[in-house]
């Protein structure tokens, strides 16, 4: 950690991998809420990407993790003293390693939908409470963003996300978590009342941690015995074979995620409760947690994913890295290099218009701009490209989907429109970016992209894909 936190006044500014800290907790009754403003750069609020010129509103008692890939100033509308701003650095990895995380479970999620099976249960813990809500945060926002709607599982009686204290929620989550207030109608609560020693009230808390793993296996059994039913009936009405499109996601296939109170994360019996009870099978512990992965070794239907988190303070090196992505993905996963300018690279980027007082997206040509690619995820688009090249006019170009349905002399602005509504094929992961040189880990069961990698459009960028 460092403290090079350049404020004047009420600017601060983030360097390139290095990640903000707020605390901002105010006491007094006559409060005010916090106001952010992104500046310049790009940044992310635990995985959303945050929009230029766009404020942010934050409610008192808020604990926040600001990224940044470029480098970033943000705005704050509350002095330094309440904020508590803290930059540290040393992070580029361990955000790496929460993207390859999010690229693993996004498979699983899609071989769930395919298979017609319930999608990946995950549990996150760490001995430092803010470390593991950086994970869990981060990794529902990045599903979100895909389309998937994980369950968000808080059985903290004492520091409860969603609702006061005594209380064990489960919450469907379909946009990413909200920024400033929680208004999800379809929650499962069960309140107790007591936030006090929860090791006073093992055998409730145990019985309550039950009670709530019922509930959720049984939602997630009933959107999937329910998918099942639609997709008989459009098979038989519609005579519609491919029912499997890469652009819709499902509910069951989403699976949940779910962390375990810092106060008890080492506590093995209650950890062996909480697995049994949602049936965990991907489970995320501090990396340094030795006895705790000993003691699950022998649970073969748990996967331990290895992941860095905000309090950890060694860096891993590149081969490391590559350990990790093969280790999310089995192995299933290859490694192939490209030429830069044989992509068609774009990055997407919305800002608020001050004069027109409206977002508004915007989209560049990567190779055009010359650009360098900060971020770790390129998206490969469903829809292929099919280039006579103008130098004149980099916008009009022929392009055909899938669908073979051709589209002429398309105006710039339609062009970069009918990208931002194209569907998502799949994620690629950038292990290098060199000159003219580009690194992509690709999977196995989309080695066709290799041959084919020319026509397609790669995009970067916060793209919500849900529903397209």
């Amino acid at each position: 950690m460092n403290g090079n936190l350049q404020n004047q006044g009420e600017i601060i500014e983030v360097k390139n991998g290095e990640c903000l800290i707020i605390s901002y907790k105010q006491k007094d009754l006559n409060y005010k809420v916090l106001q952010l403003d992104l500046l310049e750069g790009q940044a992310e609020i635990f995985g959303r990407e945050m929009v230029l010129n766009k404020k942010y509103i934050y409610n008192k008692d808020t604990e926040l993790m600001i990224f940044t890939w470029k480098g970033c100033k943000i705005q704050a509308n509350q002095p330094k003293e309440l904020l508590k701003p803290l930059v540290v650095d040393g992070l580029m990895e361990s955000q790496v390693l929460v993207a390859n995380v999010s690229l693993y479970l996004n498979e699983l999620r899609t071989n769930a939908l395919q298979n017609l099976s319930i999608g990946p249960r995950v549990l996150v813990t760490n001995k430092d409470y803010m470390g593991s809500q950086i994970v869990l945060k981060n990794l529902v926002n990045y599903g979100c963003k895909l389309g998937w709607t994980p369950i968000l599982v808080d059985i903290d009686w004492q520091q409860n996300y969603f609702m006061p204290q005594g209380c064990m929620t489960a919450i469907q989550i379909k946009n990413g978590i909200p920024e400033f207030s929680i208004s999800h109608q379809q929650k499962i609560t069960l309140f107790s009342g007591i936030c006090s020693n929860l090791q006073s009230y093992r055998e409730l808390y145990k019985k309550q941690i039950t009670k709530l793993g019922q509930l959720v296996l049984k939602k997630l059994e009933t959107e999937l015995n329910k998918y099942k039913d639609d997709n008989y009936l459009s098979q038989n009405q519609l005579q519609y074979k491919d029912i499997f499109r890469n652009d819709k996601k499902t509910n069951f296939a989403s699976g949940l995620i779910m962390t375990l109170s810092s106060s008890l994360y080492q506590d093995q019996d209650i950890l062996n409760h909480v697995i049994k009870s949602f049936n965990i099978d991907i489970y995320i512990p501090q990396k340094n947690d030795l006895q705790i992965k000993q003691n699950l070794k022998d649970q073969e239907n748990i996967k331990i994913l290895r992941i860095e988190t905000i309090i950890d303070q060694q860096r891993n090196n590149e081969q490391e890295n590559n350990e990790s992505i093969q280790q999310y993905f089995n192995e299933n996963i290859a490694l192939q290099k490209f030429n830069i300018q044989d992509l068609h690279i774009y990055y997407f980027q919305e800002y608020t218009d001050s004069q027109q007082n409206k977002q508004v997206r915007a989209i560049k040509w990567i190779p055009e701009q010359n650009q360098r690619i900060e971020k770790k995820i390129l998206g490969v688009l469903h829809q292929k490209v099919k280039f006579e090249q103008n130098a004149n006019n980099l916008g009009k170009q022929n392009m055909y989907t899938e669908q073979d349905n051709l589209i002429m002399d398309q105006s710039e602005n339609e062009f970069h429109e009918s990208l931002i509504n194209s569907p998502l094929y799949c994620l690629v992961h950038i292990e290098k970016f060199d000159k003219d040189i580009i690194e992509l880990y690709v999977p196995f069961e989309k080695q066709e992209l290799i041959s084919d990698i020319s026509n397609h459009y790669f995009i970067i960028g916060d793209i919500n894909w849900s529903g397209r």
